[in-house]
């Protein structure tokens, strides 16, 4: 349940962030403000793989709901699978993945709201941040 009520919302988002950003900024403008370079993709990208993986790890501990241990065990194996994806795509196009992934601040914050709460604040907050 957690899992479809999950993927609907992700869904929803895209899509609305996309037809903003399709109606609400002109091509060129548009395009200057989501330029990033790569070294600033690849750390973002991987601190929020990292986060997503060391959070639900954190989460088949912590979590009491079978539903949300399920969750978690898939947001591993999506995101594991994710980053190797990411640092193949890096390789093809001759830039490197960092060796050690960090969590950007922001993410080590988060992780230590996760780690301060237990029972349902913790399942209330992991599946927020999600």
């Amino acid at each position: 349940m957690i899992r479809t009520l999950m993927t609907a919302a992700a869904g929803l988002m895209l899509l609305s962030s996309t037809a903003f950003a399709q109606e609400a900024l002109p091509g060129s403008e548009a395009d200057a403000m989501f330029a990033v370079d790569t070294p600033t993709f690849t750390k973002l990208v991987t601190s929020s793989n990292q986060f997503e993986i060391q959070s639900s790890e954190l989460a088949e501990d912590k979590a009491q709901s079978d539903d949300v241990k399920e969750f978690a065990t898939q947001m591993i194996a999506d995101h594991t699978k994710a980053a190797e994806d990411f640092t193949a795509a890096l390789a093809e196009g001759g830039a490197d993945a960092p060796a050690e992934p960090m969590l950007s601040p922001k993410h080590q914050a988060m992780m230590a709201l996760l780690q301060n709460a237990d029972g349902a604040e913790f399942e209330a907050l992991y599946v927020d941040m999600q």
